[in-house]
């Protein structure tokens, strides 16, 4: 987004307005960059599920799910 952003606004649009299904509430967010719209602000974890995958695994899980340690350790490598 740091990079698209300054893009688009190049077409000098009235205003860049991104929005987010899921914000991660961390300290870690080194670009500085937010949403200015987020639907869910969740717990720093990975989600997996709705389209995100871990290791190409889980992808077309319906529900947006926290993995643990035992499902990332089962996955770690892309040869499931």
């Amino acid at each position: 987004m740091t990079q698209l952003i300054p893009v688009l606004q190049q077409q000098e649009p009235l205003s860049v307005k991104v929005t987010t299904l899921l914000e991660k509430r961390t300290t870690r967010n080194t670009s500085g960059f937010l949403a200015d719209y987020a639907a869910f602000s969740i717990p720093d974890r990975f989600v997996i599920g709705y389209g995100m995958d871990y290791n190409e695994v889980y992808r077309d899980l319906g529900p947006i799910c926290v993995i643990n340690d035992e499902g990332i350790q089962k996955y770690a490598s892309s040869s499931h």
